[in-house]
């Protein structure tokens, strides 16, 4: 048999060009060349769960004041709550919300 003719006879018969094993390196995918990642919008820090009647009556709270978004419906319940709530809850209002802000 001839030693030339074989399958596996090792680096004498590769045509010009091909590329040694030794040489050959897999490229690693990372997850970044896979997909991009998600950007949060700031407007969306926190979620809430409420009942659905709870929520049909926020859908009419924005409908009435011509709000379009629901954080605005709630700033704006909130405010009306402060503002008619009596001076004790007023202040304790002011005190926790400054505490939270810091």
């Amino acid at each position: 048999m001839n030693q030339s003719m074989g399958i596996l006879n090792g680096a004498n018969n590769r045509k010009p060009g091909a590329i040694q094993p030794s040489n050959y390196k897999e490229e690693k995918k990372t997850s970044n060349n896979i997909k991009k990642s998600k950007r949060k919008t700031s407007n969306q820090k926190h979620t809430i769960k409420i009942s659905d009647e709870l929520y049909q009556h926020l859908k009419i709270v924005k409908d009435i004041n011509n709000e379009k978004f629901d954080y605005q419906a709630i700033e704006l319940l909130i405010d009306n709550y402060i503002n008619n709530a009596p001076e004790g809850d007023r202040k304790l209002y002011q005190l926790l919300d400054a505490k939270n802000s810091k």
